[in-house]
């Protein structure tokens, strides 16, 4: 839905900045295209994007075996796992 939203909004420009007798025509058409391309754009990001919006929350779980400094930490949103040092 991106990607159609990327090309409506394409077509509004190019429909903008044509000077082809066929297309000068819909030149004031263009802002309608422009801004319906830019309106399915937000909806579609709104819709897509539900549970990546915002940050990682890392949980500190246990520390690493070979490396006492080493920690291992997982994020409460997407369940990533990542091995870091942790200073405090």
């Amino acid at each position: 839905m991106k990607t159609v939203a990327a090309f409506v909004i394409l077509a509004g420009v190019v429909l903008l900045f044509s000077t082809a007798e066929v297309l000068v025509a819909f030149s004031g058409f263009a802002y309608y295209v422009i801004g319906a391309g830019v309106v399915l754009l937000i909806i579609s990001q709104l819709i897509g994007n539900k549970d990546r919006i915002g940050l990682h929350r890392y949980v500190r779980l246990e520390r690493d075996a070979e490396i006492p400094a080493m920690y291992w930490y997982r994020c409460q949103r997407c369940n990533k796992k990542k091995k870091a040092a942790s200073i405090a």
